[in-house]
This record gives structure tokens, C-alpha cells and sequence, in this order.
């Protein structure tokens, strides 16, 4: 029967690159199995303790051991060490040795008391090693993903021609599945990249929960007059394609990646001649009478208003603003650099906004929210404050101040080898070729990476994430009173809302990275249509070294357990170790000793205070005997089948001689055929019938 869950992860062994070959080598199985091994090892380890603390009792034994007469205490912690394999059954009898010296038990309690503490101590440290040794050994950091299928979803040629069947299928598909992506990315940012939802279960996905970035003050990345004072840039640096991404390549086959976002509010009303009439001729679609007001904004002419107004990068009608239903909507456009397409480019930055190593994007943002009080905050600025009956008795509301406020950014990618000895400059993305050829460092499997990761960034670009789900990632969102009671109202913004959604922007970005890496090897599917799946329109990696890839990439699951392979087998050959020193320690310490004549008094101590020989002295203090095997762990006597009893006498209030001495004679088998022995009565010893040792050896030979 297959193991639950094993389909979509790998279940066995495997090897963890990021940790290299010996402590990267890991065990992946389901949970129920996982839990089972882990159970195993939790016996094995409180097994590994006892036997520890059986070592450190004869080595204390040992120290104590002395051939000097010694009080009842002495030998009775002597005992304790001897017969104890465990520290609460120490812990219990020393309380007992306390308790039982009635006059001395302060004296008892305090002989015993640093037996006491090392006991303790000795658990203590135990579980603690024990907890630590299973954080080495149970991993969380990671399983090898599988699947019947791999690859990125196709991008369809075009868009123009949707009455296409072919091309209607393909790009519904892309924009559903992108879609879906998107969203689920901008889920995971909240949840995960917040200071609050750390500890969400749906964290646990990738091999980092997020992936850290710098966001500091910098000068306006344009020219300063076009900015409202001073710009943020957000850094996370080198962006490693294995401890990051998940990727499981060796380490000399990583390929690493960075982007760095900069922007800063724009002055855009600088750059605009306010509301102004519709210009005679100036056809901006049905529904627009003479005298409509408008408002256009110069950032660069733009292709897509090539027939009717090229000056403006945007334009925007009073009437669109006035009756728009939406709380907020946003308008961008991105200069790519170095691509030439036209479609990609739709449009000329002015000079105050060039730039020759970045992407540029314009990003503009309609308010249509009432506030109570003032937004001083440049993007969402809201300073047009009027007696306003809004509800009940909020008489005072704020609105835009314009009916377009602008941030300006720009998206710059670099691309590094393992060592970082090889990278490309710090420039826009299509200024860095997503062919390796003229990346001549590169070996064939970091080719693959290489060109993953290009086209991992370029489904990743901030022009994507504001077409998919641009509104539903602002964060002045969460401000919003309930729309279904028709209320146009939103909370206080803080002064920095432009920075926060900036951040949140770049929260999806990394978030995004990390889910397209894991749905190259693990595409969702899903119907695109009726009966059409959505892995029809998978392009599946078209060499070695990239097919490879498909089985090299490490998520989190909940649904399993992984080991570390070397912390499984140093616990287990520790144990083995501990477990057969502690078997033959007192053994090989004894022949030591008697082979050398020192230490004799020591070994016949230990010997003699096993419970077996303890049994043997009790029985000849009460005439039972001889024994033989005096130096063993297990005496015997001499003659084999003799019956005895220890106490009987005690019950009758004598307590110097055995009751009865039997000899067990074999007749016919030992059985007379009806299933019980047959005894022969011997002669009984009483205590006024034996005269000594030597009768009671004439006896027994007799």
C-alpha cells in the first residue's frame, strides 16, 4: 500500500545541498510513520539514559569503596548504588534511608544528599540532551517536492485576437492561473511578512517563512524637482536560489538574485494644467458632452494615447472621478530598459524621469474616500476639508486634494554565481539577457537556475502585480468602514501610508518569488474550462539539467517528518556505545583489578553488593549451603536441587536458622507420571539440630 501523501513529496532518503552531502542527508516520511520512529527513538534515548546513570553509580561505587570498617549508612549507600538503574528509584531509596534511621536521619539525608543532586542533575541534563538530540535529529527545515508534472505556465503570443478558440483557451488559462497565484501570494504577505501573523499555519510552505529586506531613506531617485521630498529604497539583498528559494542545487550550482525597489511621491500637478475642458475634436468616447472637464498629466507621451492626445501620459475625466464606485483606483505605466518592443514600452519618460540602469513605473492613485480629518500623507493626500453632512453628527469631512496623486519607482535586478565572483551589473531586467550564452561563466546547471530565475523575476515585476491585484493590495484598505452600509468613509491614514504600501509591494514581490519557484515542480491544476485542464498549457523544461530541477526543489509540509541521517545514526552509535559500556564496564574494571592486585577490596565490594550474592550471604547466615560462584554476578550452590526456605523461621519469630533444608532426588524423569514432582523428605535442620558448618556439609554430602 503506497504511503499517504508520498505523491507530491519525495518519502525516503535524500540530500539536503544548502547543508551539504554528510549533514544535508536526510530521511522524509509521512507523519504517522515519522511519529512512529520518533516514538522509538524517545525509548532508545531514555534507555540511553539509564545506562548512563548505571556508569556514573559504579564509578561513585568505585571512589566510595574502601576496606576500612564502615557504618550501616556506608554500606547501605554502597547498596543503593549498586542495585539502583535509575535515578528516581535513587532518589526514592535514599528517601527511604532517611526515613528509616529514626535519631539520624539528618545525618542520612545529608550523606545521601549529594547523591540526591547528582541524581536530579542527571535528569535533568538527560531531558534536556534528550530534547536537544531530537531537535538535531527531526528537521523542519524542508521536504523534496514531486509531481507528475513541471514547468511554467505559457504566456500566450498575444491578447488581440481572443475570438480565437486557441488563443481565447491559452490565454484564459494564463490570466486565471496568474491571477490565482497572485492572490494567494498577497494572502501569504499578510499573514507571513506582518510583524503579527507569524505564527499562522499557513506560514509553513516554503523553506523560509520570508525573506528579509533592508527599507532605508534615500535621496529622490529622480531628478529632485519632480519629487516631494526624499524616496525609500527596499533591499533584501542576494537572494539565494537554495536557502531561499528552495531550490536543492550544490551549492557551487546556486545562482543568486537581487532586487532593489526604489521610489518617492511625485509633484504631479506640476506636471499637469489642471481641469480643462474637453479641446474641440478631442473624441474620448461616447457619453462625453460638450464641455466635460478632464485633467491630463505629462510624465512622457504615451503610445496609448497616441491618436488623440500624445503630450499626456494619462488623462483622466471629471465625470470618471465623480461616479467612479470603487474607493480607490490606480493607473500606472512602466518604461522597460533596453527593450524595444513598442508594446512594452508604452511610453517616454521626460527627463526629470530617465534613468539608464533601472525599469521606471509611474503609479497613479484616484482617492474617492471622506476622511474625518486631513491626510497629510502624499500619495493619499486628502486636504480638501468642507461642512460635510456625512453621518448622524459628522459634519466635518476631507477629500482629495487632487483627483490623482503619483509615486514614481524603480525596479533594478542583478544577477550572481555561487561566490559572487561573477555577476551582472545592477540594472533593469531586460538589460540583463535571460540567455546564458553571453554569460560565459556559467556551467550547465547553473544555466537551468539561471534561467529559471529570469523568468521567475520577469512574472514577478511590479507592472504584473498592480495589473492582478493592485487594489486589493493597498493596505489603506484594512481603513475602509463597510461598503454595504454605503459608506464612502475611511479611517485615519498615518503620514507614511505611501511607505507602508511600498513595503506591502514588495512583501508580494518576495512572496511571489518564492511560489513560483515551488509551482515550477509542482503546477496547480485545475479546470480552465470545461474538461480542459489547466496543465495543458504547462511548458515543460526543455533540458537535462532543467527536467532536474523538477525534483530539486524543498518546501515545508505539515503532512511529514524528516530526520537528520547523521544525527539518527551519532545518537544510535552513541547509545550502542554508552548501552555496551555500562554492560562490561564492572567487568573489565574487575579483571583490571585482579590483574594487577590493587583495587581487590573495591571489586569484591561490588560483587558482593549485587542482590544475587546479598541472597546467597542471607541464606548462609541461615545454614544454607555451600555456594559456589562467590565472585560471579550469580552464585549457586554447590549441589544442584536442594529446596530451602528464608522465611519461614522469620514468621515463626526465629530468625538465626533456614526451617527446612530439602533434597530434591530425580526418579523417573523427575516425574512419577501424574503431572507432580516426587520429593523425598531430608533430614530438617532446625536451629537446635545443626552444630555448625562442617555438620551441615557432612550432611548435605550424606
Amino acid at each position: 500500500m503506497r504511503w499517504v501523501g508520498c505523491d507530491v513529496v519525495h518519502c525516503g532518503f535524500w540530500i539536503n545541498w544548502s547543508k551539504g552531502a554528510v549533514y544535508g542527508s536526510t530521511l522524509t516520511l509521512p507523519t504517522s510513520w515519522g511519529l512512529v520512529l520518533a516514538a522509538v527513538l524517545a525509548m532508545f534515548l531514555k534507555l540511553i539514559g539509564d545506562h548512563l546513570w548505571g556508569i556514573s553509580c559504579f564509578a561513585i561505587h568505585q571512589l566510595n569503596s574502601t576496606p576500612k570498617k564502615q557504618d550501616d549508612m556506608y554500606h547501605q549507600l554502597q547498596l543503593i548504588l549498586r542495585n539502583t538503574e535509575s535515578t528516581a528509584t535513587l532518589i526514592s531509596n535514599s528517601i527511604k534511608l532517611g526515613h528509616g534511621h529514626k535519631g539520624a536521619r539528618f545525618e542520612a539525608y545529608r550523606r545521601s544528599l549529594l547523591l540526591v543532586i547528582l541524581a536530579s542533575f542527571h535528569t535533568l541534563a538527560f531531558y534536556g540532551a534528550g530534547s536537544f538530540s531530537s531537535q538535531v535529529i527531526t528537521r523542519n527545515d524542508g521536504v523534496r517536492t514531486r509531481s507528475k508534472s513541471c514547468g511554467l505556465m505559457a504566456e500566450p503570443s498575444e491578447f488581440s485576437n481572443i475570438t480565437d478558440d486557441a488563443i481565447f483557451e491559452s490565454a484564459n488559462a494564463f490570466l486565471i492561473m496568474a491571477g490565482n497565484g497572485w492572490r494567494k501570494a498577497n494572502s501569504y504577505s499578510r499573514a507571513c511578512y506582518s510583524q503579527t501573523g507569524g505564527n499562522s499555519t499557513v506560514c509553513n510552505i516554503y523553506v523560509r517563512q520570508a525573506i528579509p529586506y533592508n527599507l532605508t531613506s534615500v535621496p529622490c531617485p529622480f531628478d529632485s524637482k519632480i519629487c516631494i521630498g526624499p524616496g525609500i529604497e527596499l533591499d533584501p539583498g542576494l537572494i539565494h536560489s537554495d536557502l531561499h528559494l528552495g531550490l536543492n542545487t550544490r551549492p557551487k550550482d546556486r545562482i543568486s538574485v537581487r532586487k532593489v525597489l526604489t521610489c518617492a511621491p511625485l509633484a504631479g500637478e506640476n506636471y499637469s494644467d489642471g481641469l480643462q475642458t474637453i479641446p474641440e475634436g478631442l473624441i474620448l468616447g461616447p457619453g462625453y458632452p460638450s464641455g466635460t472637464l478632464w485633467q491630463g498629466w505629462k510624465f512622457g507621451p504615451s503610445v496609448w494615447l497616441e491618436d488623440t492626445a500624445s503630450e499626456y501620459t494619462f488623462v483622466i475625466d471629471e465625470p470618471f472621478y465623480r461616479s467612479g464606485d470603487k474607493a480607490y483606483n490606480m493607473i500606472w505605466l512602466t518604461k522597460f530598459l533596453n527593450n524595444r518592443t513598442l508594446t512594452e514600452h508604452p511610453f517616454e519618460p521626460i527627463p526629470e524621469l530617465q534613468s539608464n540602469d533601472s525599469d521606471t513605473i509611474i503609479v497613479g492613485l484616484m482617492n474617492r474616500m471622506v476622511y474625518r480629518t486631513a491626510i497629510r500623507d502624499p500619495w493619499y493626500d486628502a486636504q480638501n476639508c468642507s461642512n460635510t453632512t456625512l453621518i448622524n453628527e459628522l459634519t466635518t469631512g476631507c477629500k482629495a486634494t487632487n483627483m490623482l496623486s503619483w509615486i514614481g519607482c524603480q525596479e533594478r535586478y542583478q544577477f550572481c554565481t555561487h561566490n559572487e565572483e561573477h555577476c551582472t551589473p545592477l540594472t533593469g531586467l531586460y538589460a540583463i539577457s535571460n540567455k546564458v550564452e553571453t554569460w560565459k561563466a556559467l556551467n550547465k546547471n547553473q544555466q537551468a537556475v539561471f534561467e529559471l530565475l529570469w523568468q521567475v523575476i520577469y512574472g514577478t515585476q511590479l507592472n504584473f502585480q498592480l495589473g492582478f491585484v493592485g487594489l486589493d493590495s493597498l493596505i489603506a484598505n484594512e481603513y475602509l468602514w463597510p461598503d454595504g452600509f454605503g459608506l464612502a468613509v475611511s479611517g485615519k491614514l498615518p503620514d507614511n501610508q505611501w511607505e507602508i504600501e511600498i513595503a506591502n509591494w514588495m512583501n508580494i514581490t518576495l512572496a511571489a518569488m518564492q511560489r513560483s519557484v515551488l509551482l515550477y515542480a509542482r503546477p496547480p491544476e485545475f479546470d480552465a474550462g470545461p474538461g480542459i485542464s489547466s496543465l495543458k498549457y504547462i511548458r515543460s523544461p526543455s533540458t537535462p539539467e532543467a527536467q532536474l530541477l523538477c525534483h530539486e526543489v524543498k518546501a515545508r509540509s505539515k503532512s511529514h517528518i524528516s530526520f537528520s541521517v547523521l544525527g539518527f545514526f551519532l545518537t544510535i552509535s552513541l547509545g550502542l556505545l554508552i548501552i555496551s559500556t555500562n554492560l562490561t564496564l564492572a567487568k573489565v574494571v574487575g579483571a583490571l583489578q585482579n590483574y594487577s592486585g590493587k583495587g581487590h577490596y573495591k571489586r569484591l565490594e561490588w560483587i558482593e553488593n549485587g542482590f544475587f550474592q546479598l541472597q546467597r550471604m542471607a541464606a548462609e547466615g541461615r545454614g544454607v549451603g555451600p555456594w559456589t560462584r562467590r565472585e560471579k554476578d550469580v552464585p549457586m550452590l554447590v549441589e544442584y536441587g536442594h529446596l530451602f526456605s528464608l522465611t519461614g523461621s522469620s514468621m515463626k519469630g526465629r530468625w538465626s536458622r533456614a526451617e527446612s533444608y530439602e533434597l530434591r532426588e530425580m526418579r523417573g524423569g523427575m516425574d512419577d507420571g501424574d503431572g507432580d514432582e516426587e520429593i523425598v523428605e531430608g533430614r530438617v535442620m532446625g536451629s537446635t539440630e545443626v552444630r555448625g558448618e562442617e555438620d551441615t556439609t557432612q550432611l548435605l554430602r550424606s
